[in-house]
């Protein structure tokens, strides 16, 4: 069909939306039709995030992540496998990553924006597989491109399970996509891993450049805001508070004010102008943090 626009590679859906979407800014109901050919889908990795999109697939959530789709999907390209080949018209070849009682009880709490994965045959003697992907929000500039891979691979198993097809139109719809420079999807930062001991033995040791180190990787965007780390920290810098400037003391003062009010302002919304300025500020001031942990000897 001629509204599927045809590639080679799921890099260049990327290219496109990020493109079209301005840093900082949203776009609501975005909807995206390709086609790809079993060919590139086998050869035609997004070669800089295989091993990511790996782990997003794993049903064993990986320590630094708050979930993984695997462990919500688990059995589902299973199902889709089975369902394909023994009814090539079936409508139920398909998973759910989120069931509406989750949604419901979910507040602000880290759950699946990839929410659905569908494939179908328009009929029995095509040699078209229709894969349609919703997303209840998207963050284009670096999750986009996992979720790509993700379902690259996705369609690389049916491939493998012997689903018969020599092309795929690809059909995604994003409720709200936005753009987010710096974004760290939906990972805990290291320093978030870390017990209040390890964080301790960090400041004990003056070991300032990795702690440095750890704070520009938490000064990123997240969509999940954590205080434990910043709470150990504060504890640690106490009881070393000869050693600690008054300076940076406040400095940790303020990204914890920040963090809890950023905390407060996602309970009413997902985005707004107060927002993205509040965000700013928590990752302006954690690295200025960080500029004065490596003022440390």
């Amino acid at each position: 069909m001629s509204d599927y626009r045809l590639i080679s590679s799921m890099e260049e859906i990327v290219d496109e939306v990020t493109k079209e979407i301005i840093v900082d800014t949203s776009t609501v109901n975005l909807i995206k039709r390709y086609q790809i050919s079993r060919e590139d889908i086998k050869n035609n990795s997004i070669r800089d995030c295989t091993e990511e999109a790996s782990k997003w697939a794993s049903e064993d959530t990986p320590s630094d992540f708050f979930f993984s789709h695997g462990e919500y999907r688990k059995g589902g390209l299973e199902y889709i496998s089975n369902e394909l080949i023994q009814k090539k018209t079936t409508n139920r070849a398909m998973y759910s990553l989120v069931s509406n009682s989750m949604i419901v009880d979910s507040a602000d709490k880290p759950i699946p924006s990839f929410m659905i994965f569908q494939c179908l045959f328009e009929s029995e003697g095509s040699n078209t597989l229709y894969c349609n992907i919703y997303f209840r929000a998207l963050e284009v500039s670096t999750f986009f491109r996992i979720n790509l891979e993700e379902i690259r691979q996705n369609l690389q198993k049916l491939i493998e399970d012997k689903v018969s097809f020599e092309k795929v139109n690809l059909l995604i719809i994003a409720a709200r996509a936005h753009h987010k420079h710096d974004f760290i999807p939906l990972k805990k930062p290291k320093i978030d891993t870390l017990t209040g001991i390890q964080i301790h033995n960090i400041v004990i040791e003056k070991n300032w450049q990795e702690l440095a180190k750890l704070l520009r990787e938490k000064a990123k965007a997240q969509s999940v805001i954590q205080l434990q780390s910043l709470y150990h920290l504060q504890e640690s810098f106490e009881y070393k508070s000869n050693n600690i400037s008054s300076n940076l003391k406040r400095i940790l003062i303020k990204c914890i004010d920040l963090s809890n009010e950023l905390m407060l302002l996602r309970q009413d919304h997902s985005h707004s102008e107060e927002l993205n300025k509040v965000s700013k500020q928590l990752n302006y001031n954690i690295i200025n943090m960080a500029e004065e942990v490596e003022k440390l000897n």
